[in-house]
């Protein structure tokens, strides 16, 4: 198991800048899912409570 760990380590010292970028990719479509999961649960939330104040 300490062998991948080293191998891992070499493989992103050794393609740091496309390990940096493929991380900030990540990233960024990570908080994009999470804003639109968030933005469509506020948007359902504020139609029910609309609908229920009638």
């Amino acid at each position: 198991m300490l062998i991948y760990i080293k191998l891992a380590i070499r493989n992103v010292h050794k393609n740091f800048r496309s390990a940096w970028l493929n991380g900030a990719g990540i990233a960024l479509a990570v908080i994009a899912v999470v804003f639109i999961i968030s933005i469509s649960r506020g948007i359902m939330k504020h139609i029910f409570t609309r609908n229920n104040q009638f």
